[in-house]
């Protein structure tokens, strides 16, 4: 599966073949520093669409406008902006590289800018019970976040009755990073322990990427 991964980023552009092999948490933040004057421009050119599937599959739960977002793993804003424009604005974003939110900014998408980093034991600096979704696109992947390392955190912050909206890669779901290398298997712990319920059969689109398909996903915190 890694091989096809790396097949298809580079296919797209070599440059994004730097974010096709599992890294640290402090060499991606650095891989992001160093492109964000490039980002937006290289993924829409790449053909990517995860922001807008992720919109849509928030659209989906008709939530009150006031609701309490965030955007995790924010980046520059693509994801954010697109939810503000169907009437949403309190929406606070998250991201481990500070230079990506400062681009974000000046969107002037977001009421909070969170600076940390997700997974590997950090614990994020937002209190228990705060957020009725988070959304996230582009955030599951390699030297990125998968279910076992990060969404016990993200259930903490949630509360109870809240969501959690993503895409995955298709060309993601089998693979070594996981428990029991599949998505689905490493997902399965937290819907097993009755946290986590899928509200709907989760989604196919395509083009998530040019080549690159992806399903969303919608799920609903019980705690």
């Amino acid at each position: 599966m890694e091989g096809n991964v790396s097949y298809n980023l580079e296919f797209l552009d070599p440059d994004l073949s730097i974010f096709a092999v599992e890294s640290s948490s402090e060499t991606t933040v650095s891989k992001y520093a160093n492109t964000r004057d490039s980002y937006e421009n290289n993924m829409l050119s790449w053909g990517y669409m995860g922001h807008y599937y992720t919109r849509d599959a928030l659209l989906e739960l008709q939530l009150a406008k006031h609701s309490r977002i965030l955007d995790l793993l924010a980046g520059t804003g693509l994801l954010g902006i697109e939810v503000k424009k169907f009437g949403y604005e309190n929406i606070d974003s998250l991201d481990g590289c500070a230079e990506m939110l400062e681009k974000a900014k000046e969107k002037k998408i977001y009421k909070r800018y969170f600076v940390s980093l997700l997974g590997e034991g950090c614990t994020l600096p937002i209190q228990d019970n705060t957020y009725d979704v988070i959304i996230m696109s582009g955030a599951i992947g390699y030297g990125h976040i998968y279910p076992s390392n990060s969404f016990p955190e993200l259930i903490r912050i949630s509360k109870p009755g809240g969501f959690i909206v993503f895409p995955i890669r298709t060309d993601m779901i089998e693979n070594e990073i996981y428990v029991g290398g599949n998505f689905t298997t490493d997902l399965g712990i937290f819907e097993k322990a009755g946290i986590l319920k899928n509200v709907r059969e989760p989604k196919f689109h395509e083009g998530y990427l040019k080549g690159i398909d992806c399903f969303t996903y919608i799920m609903k915190v019980f705690k």
